[in-house]
């Protein structure tokens, strides 16, 4: 029986290519959102940033579950940060969108 290290680095960015899917499709529903609304009621598409409250903690778990796959295993870290930083993104959006000043 031989020791294996733990993936590391390896493939991570791989596992922040795919976290960042859903993060990218709340922005461009965002987006739409705005370019079919008009004046103050653009501030609604930021409601789709609460979308996150389900994309985080899945792709959470979604990280977990891949550290117990040994052929993936290094996407776990990618996950992690590439969840934290889409989730990052959209809530500024959703302030930033959601704000009343940015439409006045």
């Amino acid at each position: 029986m031989t020791w294996e290290h733990p993936a590391r680095g390896g493939r991570s960015w791989v596992g922040a290519s795919v976290a960042a899917v859903p993060h990218v499709l709340i922005l461009a529903l965002m987006a739409v959102g705005i370019a079919r609304a008009e004046g103050v009621e653009r501030g609604y598409a930021g409601l789709y940033g609460l979308l996150e409250l389900y994309v985080v903690p899945g792709a959470l778990l979604a990280a977990f579950g891949v550290r117990f796959v040994r052929r993936i295993r290094a996407w776990s870290v990618g996950i992690v940060c590439g969840t934290l930083g889409g989730a990052a993104v959209v809530m500024l959006a959703t302030v930033i969108v959601g704000s009343r000043d940015t439409w006045s």
